[in-house]
């Protein structure tokens, strides 16, 4: 494909998936059951990359019933549509940071589940293996 969407765009997690799955999200609302889409460069596109612009692109889709569609972007749509960089970035911060709490809260709850009485701290003699006494 000419001027494909990963050129353009910075990875996230190492990786373009992020495209795929915005994309994957905007078909399925857009064309329920769709059977494959693909991004299409544009003369739009084209031009935007020879002015140094974040370009557009359009969408075919074959949808459910095997008919090929086109989406094209609508007047005034953002650079990079149908991509969007800023919302995926936050979408992946918001993942990490659930899942950081998860952990944080994980761990907690490990260290209150510790039975009364016990003690589970490290020994301040370790030992001879350890080079203590």
């Amino acid at each position: 494909m000419a001027y494909p969407p990963e050129q353009f765009f910075p990875t996230i997690d190492g990786g373009h998936d992020w495209l795929d799955e915005q994309i994957d999200t905007f078909v399925s609302k857009e064309f329920p059951g769709a059977q494959e889409w693909s991004p299409v460069a544009l003369p739009a596109t084209k031009g935007a990359v020879g002015s140094g612009a974040t370009p557009l692109w359009g969408v075919t889709v074959i949808d459910k019933d095997g008919v090929f569609r086109t989406l094209l972007p609508p007047k005034g749509a953002r650079p990079g549509w149908p991509f969007d960089y800023t919302a995926a970035q936050q979408e992946r911060r918001a993942e990490f940071e659930a899942n950081r709490a998860t952990d944080v809260g994980a761990q907690q709850g490990v260290e209150t589940q510790v039975p009364p009485g016990r003690d589970f701290t490290i020994d301040a003699n370790p030992s001879p293996l350890l080079g203590g006494e």
